[in-house]
Parts: structure tokens; C-alpha cells; sequence
């Protein structure tokens, strides 16, 4: 759930912020989403009460933080829970969407590191490891990480939308950011701000200078 929530919604945002030149990380669910979690979090520290030894309430907890944009909160608790819990994947995962949001795409990476020594990382968490990879300007292994999580799983929104995002860093507004955009709208038309993003890079190729042949 928290993997796609933030290919298909943080990403969206963060190319949309990289187009206006800032590089960033954005949040865009809409304010009754965001009530809705509330509710949600309040249930479940009513529950941690009761129950504080829960593991799996600690881990929705702390992953319930993070969709409220309680970036700092959510790092404590993910890291209270890879201290105790060192092969816990959830905890890392948390750990890494915690970083992503507070932009240190560093610690992001050492996070995703623990996550590949705990097992193969599933293609969104590979398209999530590519846009980071992205942020850090490592733009050919940002391409191998994307290329793979297509390759893997090709009805995944969040993984064109990222290497869209890497192509339009290496090569600008090209006929291949275009494609992916137009590939990540057709498997989620829902997908916030998707169509604004395709009719600018389409604007940007239209009024590019051509190129003359030799």
C-alpha cells in the first residue's frame, strides 16, 4: 500500500516540482484523505494502549505517520523498530519513505541498501530506489533500477512516472518522457496532475529549436 502510495502520489508531485526547477519532494492527497488517516492514527494510539507490544500496530503506526506528513515522528519510530526488529522489512521501508520526505535522499539510499540484503527488492521498491538514485543525480543506475521495474511489472503508474522524471533530468523534455507520461496516465487515469505535466513537456517539444541534419 505505502509503496504505491508513493509512486503513484509523492512522484507525480515530485515531477511536477522538478519541471518548476526545484527538486523537492511534495505531497498532493487531498484534505479528505488526509482526514481520513487522522481518524485512522487516533484508532490506532487508542489501540496501542491497550495493546503497546502490538507489533503490527507499531509498524501501521509509524506507517500512518508517515502518510500525514509526520516525517520526523515516523523516522523515530521506524528507527526504534529496526533497532529491535534488524530483519524487519517494514521498519526499514518506513525508515526510507521517513528520509524521502524530509529530502535526504542519502540516508534514503543506506535505507533501501538494508532493504536489498533482507531480500530482492519487488519492482516498486526498485522504481522508488531509481528515483532516488534520480535525486542524486546517478542518472544511469537510476535507468537500470526504472528499466528493470518496468520490465518486471508493466502495469505499474509510479515506475513510468519515475523514469519519466529521470529522462526529463538527463535529456530535458524528449519524445520518451512524453511516452511514459502518456503509458503512466493510460494505467491510472486518476493520477493527480498527470495531464498538466504531459501538455508541458508536449509544449516544450513543440518550441525546441530543430536541429538541422548533415
Amino acid at each position: 500500500m505505502f509503496l504505491k502510495r508513493f509512486s503513484s502520489l509523492a512522484l507525480v508531485a515530485a515531477i511536477a516540482v522538478a519541471v518548476a526547477g526545484s527538486i523537492g519532494p511534495a505531497q498532493c492527497w487531498d484534505a479528505a484523505k488526509q482526514e481520513k488517516n487522522l481518524v485512522l492514527l487516533k484508532q490506532i494510539e487508542t489501540d496501542l494502549v491497550k495493546r503497546p507490544d502490538d507489533l503490527d500496530l507499531q509498524v501501521r503506526h509509524m506507517q500512518a505517520l508517515g502518510v500525514a506528513g509526520r516525517n520526523q515522528d515516523q523516522l523515530r519510530e521506524a528507527e526504534i523498530l529496526t533497532s529491535k526488529y534488524p530483519h524487519l522489512r517494514a521498519a526499514y521501508k518506513g525508515q526510507m519513505f521517513a528520509l524521502i520526505g524530509m529530502g535526504n535522499w542519502s540516508g534514503a539510499m543506506t535505507a533501501i541498501e538494508h532493504l536489498r540484503k533482507l531480500g530482492q527488492l519487488s519492482p516498486s521498491e526498485l522504481a522508488i530506489r531509481g528515483t532516488v538514485l534520480t535525486r542524486l543525480r546517478r542518472y544511469p543506475e537510476a535507468l537500470i533500477d526504472l528499466n528493470e521495474s518496468i520490465s518486471r511489472d508493466s502495469s505499474d503508474a509510479g515506475s513510468y512516472f519515475n523514469r519519466a522524471e529521470c529522462l526529463y533530468k538527463q535529456h530535458g523534455a524528449t519524445a520518451e518522457v512524453v511516452h511514459d507520461l502518456e503509458q503512466a496516465l493510460k494505467l491510472d487515469p486518476d493520477l493527480p496532475n498527470v495531464r498538466k505535466l504531459l501538455d508541458f513537456m508536449k509544449a516544450r517539444i513543440a518550441v525546441s529549436p530543430v536541429i538541422p541534419s548533415r
